[in-house]
């Protein structure tokens, strides 16, 4: 088993990955489904609120970021989706590592539990567990880019 150095799927445990090729924290073993219930249930797609306090109060500019960090992941569900086919461990490791650590930066946490699920299933060769991770990605995506497109709309309102 190996311990992820700087997990994202929960902030007061260490994430492994199973033999089997599923996330996984130390303190309570949970399938890869309720973390994501877990995410969809508890968690917004992105604090945006804290992503602004982040970035000093730079509303404007986490809105650019946003929209920059959507674009780029539209991008690169395709090359993730072919790495996965193409059994390319490195590229979609990789693809999914630069993504995680895009979406963590904005506060994007549930995109990037998803992503990290990716780059751990990769970096052992876990098929099963990287398609899931790439679904719940998708998911993720969706629900980041409906969060955007509602802060969108509420701005042009006011």
């Amino acid at each position: 088993m190996k311990t992820s150095s700087n997990s994202l799927i929960h902030d007061d445990a260490a994430t492994t990955i199973s033999d089997e090729g599923a996330s996984t924290p130390h303190s309570a073993p949970q399938s890869p489904e309720n973390d994501r219930a877990a995410a969809d249930t508890q968690t917004a797609p992105m604090d945006f609120d804290r992503a602004v306090d982040e970035f000093l109060g730079k509303g404007a500019l986490v809105e650019s970021l946003l929209d920059r960090l959507l674009e780029e992941v539209e991008t690169q569900i395709g090359a993730l989706q072919t790495a996965l086919m193409n059994d390319d461990w490195e590229t979609l490791r990789r693809e999914a590592h630069k993504t995680r650590g895009g979406a963590a930066n904005l506060t994007a946490a549930p995109l990037a539990c998803a992503a990290e699920q990716i780059e751990l299933s990769a970096e052992f060769g876990h098929r099963i567990s990287a398609e899931e991770g790439l679904n719940w990605f998708e998911q993720e995506f969706e629900r980041l880019k409906q969060f955007a497109a509602a802060r969108h709309t509420k701005r042009t309102e006011a």
